[in-house]
């Protein structure tokens, strides 16, 4: 019975961890094909710095900051309207971050968003992948290889009967 739980967690871990490196796989294909995305006059609606507070293990509270940035963007005379500044934004951990980029794309700057021509309702300010992501992929794949070597080693550590015959 151990043996298949630990069988169970191993493939769980295994399979997290190549979700995870996959969905990073993803976001960072589109970030750099970002960098090749037709550019347009972007103008900024609203920029500020937003605070979410979660309370975590031992009720301690917990603060990350992101940078939420509106703005149009007109392509082939219409005009669209965008959230997220980059392709794979994360939450911001320090304030200062978030106040950065809110400081470098202040409501009312005209800026210059790149747009995906497959759809144009995707366009970012800053093109090109985060470092975060290339992270989140190599703890995916660290996360999957662990758990095929687990899922492995449990495998080949089984239990077998071995027949000796003691021949007179």
């Amino acid at each position: 019975m151990k043996r298949q739980v630990a069988l169970f967690f191993a493939f769980i871990l295994m399979a997290l961890g190549l979700a995870l490196a996959l969905h990073s796989l993803k976001k960072i294909n589109l970030a750099r094909a970002s960098l090749n995305w037709p550019s347009v006059p972007a103008r900024i609606i609203s920029s500020e710095v937003k605070a979410t507070t979660r309370t975590g293990e031992k009720k301690r509270v917990y603060t990350t900051y992101r940078a939420d940035i509106s703005f149009v963007y007109t392509v082939n005379g219409k005009e669209f309207n965008s959230h997220e500044p980059s392709i794979d934004q994360p939450e911001k951990t320090f304030a200062t971050d978030a106040k950065a980029l809110v400081a470098k794309y202040p409501a009312g700057k005209s800026a210059t968003a790149r747009y995906n021509p497959a759809d144009v309702f995707e366009a970012v300010l800053e093109p090109g992948p985060a470092a975060s992501s290339y992270v989140a992929f190599i703890v995916g794949l660290v996360l999957a290889v662990l758990g095929m070597a687990w899922f492995g080693f449990r495998l080949l550590s089984a239990p077998r009967i071995i027949n000796v015959q003691i021949l007179w």
